[in-house]
């Protein structure tokens, strides 16, 4: 009837006819289509698409679906991917690239257990084994968490891992500025924004920070300073700061002069 469900074995029958001959549809997978024609479901005929899948929804989803059954308590193994392959090694080809959904929980012995991770894999040109040449560089977590380079969540947003001693670029094409923003939402006074540099063993050796000394919830409300602070022994020290005022404090957070020095100075000219 109109209103029924195709089976699998329709289904088979249907590519099979679209194929213009009567092998199954695994033999179709294994050999390659043998005709001029494409396999095709529910779709107009395109010479360059080896399988095409369309259906008509109205103010819905349209999807497809890769699934593993395993149903295993407390195993996280097991991965669905899609492969992108080039070449002809055996008509098999070699792995160019991949996406892999995975596991972050077991699916199966809570709610807090469904939580996966979407990878993308690249070939490297070092090996002819897929496992090997084909390797992971980037990660979405089940936190929203992007990952590159790694496979380690650390909890930010954003983790970049690089052998290079250029990490990260920043580009802009405008005309007449770059600007890159370290921002705090809240609308609170004594907030900071903060940019540390951690030159050791992934620890913060030193920090440049704005603290907000107003709320910033109005234009007239948008007051705040500049601390730069170094580490020694495992001691942090605001050693110069730029205050409301644009006075300058070296070794002297609260500057009453626009240079208010704490200590000795030597200068190697008038001052």
């Amino acid at each position: 009837s109109v209103n029924s469900l195709a089976t699998s074995e329709s289904i088979k029958a249907y590519v099979d006819g679209q194929a213009g001959h009567d092998e199954t549809l695994q033999q179709v997978t294994d050999n390659g289509n043998t005709t001029t024609n494409n396999i095709m479901i529910g779709s107009s005929n395109s010479p360059n698409n080896l399988l095409n899948l369309s259906k008509n929804v109205a103010d819905g989803d349209v999807a497809i679906y890769i699934q593993n059954f395993n149903s295993v308590v407390g195993s996280t193994n097991e991965t669905v991917s899609l492969k992108f392959a080039h070449g002809d090694d055996n008509n098999i080809g070699y792995e160019a690239s991949k996406i892999v959904g995975g596991k972050e929980g077991d699916f199966e012995s809570s709610v807090s257990n469904i939580k996966g991770f979407l990878s993308f894999s690249t070939a490297s040109g070092t090996s002819l084994i897929p496992s090997v040449n084909n390797t992971e560089k980037m990660r979405l977590t089940s936190g929203g968490n992007l990952l590159l380079g790694t496979t380690t969540d650390s909890g930010a947003k954003l983790d970049v891992v690089s052998t290079s001693s250029n990490a990260v670029y920043f580009r802009s094409t405008n005309a007449t500025s770059t600007n890159v923003y370290i921002t705090n939402t809240n609308a609170t006074v004594n907030n900071t924004a903060n940019l540390n540099f951690a030159p050791a063993n992934n620890s913060t050796g030193a920090y440049i920070k704005s603290t907000a000394i107003e709320d910033f919830s109005s234009s007239g409300k948008r007051t705040a300073n500049l601390t730069f602070a170094v580490r020694k022994d495992n001691i942090f020290n605001e050693a110069v700061i730029i205050d409301i005022s644009g006075n300058l404090g070296i070794n002297q957070v609260n500057p009453t002069e626009k240079l208010h020095v704490v200590g000795k100075g030597i200068f190697t000219d008038q001052v």
